[in-house]
Formats: structure tokens, sequence, C-alpha cells
């Protein structure tokens, strides 16, 4: 039995967005003790599949694809602050898990020292719950949840999208180390604002409804 995809009320993503437009603009008025960041997880694992392919059109598929076993995975949790676009990040080849999330609420209070963080995240439970919560009160960050089902809402989505399109690649990894290589390249290109033509418009508040 095929379950249907869950989509949240157009009503409720349209207030969302009004919401988060508000806090953006607040924040923007109050730089100097404020911020808001988007904050996601994403994973490679140890094939980097291509972005796209084409054929002629009318002819028989014969593209051949070739894989092999590979178990390794390599994740990075970031988060993108909404004015300047720079990104906060860990790279681990270990869980994401609700130990490594409450570390990673540590790394951004010593980046924003003296700064309320309004953090947007998804609704997963290693960061949807009572004791990420009164970390995250400790530290002074405010969450804010996205609305279930609506990765379309979270800026840095965009950014992973746009690592995953710069990676694909046809080339299989026998070692996580290889994986990793390529992300920390991305990750330090990143920094370096040598995509900043290509990501910038990438992050404006313009929202797709799903």
């Amino acid at each position: 039995m095929q379950v249907p995809f869950k989509k949240t009320e157009r009503e409720i993503q349209q207030n969302f967005i009004k919401k988060m437009k508000r806090i953006n603009r607040d924040v923007k008025q109050n730089k100097e003790n404020e911020v808001l960041l988007y904050c996601d997880a994403s994973h490679m694992n140890g094939i980097v599949y291509p972005h796209k392919i084409w054929q002629q059109k009318g002819k028989i598929h014969n593209k051949k694809f070739f894989c092999q076993k590979h178990q390794g995975r390599i994740s990075v949790m970031g988060a993108i602050d909404a004015e300047t676009h720079e990104l906060t990040h860990v790279v681990t080849e270990g869980s994401v898990n609700k130990l490594f999330f409450s570390s990673f609420l540590d790394c951004l209070a010593e980046r924003y020292p003296n700064k309320k963080i309004h953090l947007v995240l998804d609704n997963a439970k290693y960061q949807n719950n009572e004791e990420i919560k009164k970390k995250a009160e400790m530290l002074g960050i405010s969450l804010i949840f996205l609305p279930p089902y609506c990765p379309n809402l979270n800026l840095i989505e965009r950014l992973w999208k746009f690592m995953k399109k710069k990676l694909a690649q046809m080339n299989l990894f026998e070692k996580n180390s290889q994986i990793n290589l390529l992300l920390l390249n991305f990750l330090r290109k990143f920094a370096n604002k040598e995509f900043k033509t290509e990501v910038n418009p990438l992050f404006s508040f313009k929202f797709q409804i799903i």
C-alpha cells in the first residue's frame, strides 16, 4: 500500500512565511544583538550521482551506471545566516543524533556570543525534544520549528541542493576519506565566497508553497 505524501495546508505555510519575514525584518533592525539562522543536515554516501543526464529524443535508453557496495556516509550539519549567508557547520562520519545536535548548539553559541539566536529547523526527533529545547533555552537560542513536511521553507535546503549539484559526478568512492575531501573542498570554497554570484540569489525570502 502506497502511503500518500503528507502536505501541510497552504494557509499554515503562508502564515509561517509571514512570521519569518517579520522576524527577519526585526533581526535586521537589531543585527548587533540578534541573528537568524536556518539549520539542517545533509548526507553523502559512497556514490555521487549525476545531477542530470540527456539523450536524443526517440532513442532507446542506453546509459550505463556503475555502482559498488559502500556502507559509509558523511554527514554535515549546518546553519546559515539569513543575512550574511555565513555557514556554521560540523562534518561527521558518525550518527547525527541528539548528542551530536546538542554539541552543534554549543558551536552556534560560541560563534554568536552575546547574541539572541533565532534557529529555524525541522521536526527531526533528535532536535525536537525536551532535552534539546532546555539546552537551547539555556544558551539563549530560540528554536523555530518548520511546519511538518515543509523543507521548501528552509533556506539551507537550497544550499544543500546546490552543493549536491556541484558535487554530482560519475564517481565511486572506496573510502569515506574521499567523500570527506570532496565535501570539505566545497565548504572551503563556499566560505571563501567562490560561489557568491551563484548562491546569493538562492537565499532570497521568496518561498514556494507546496
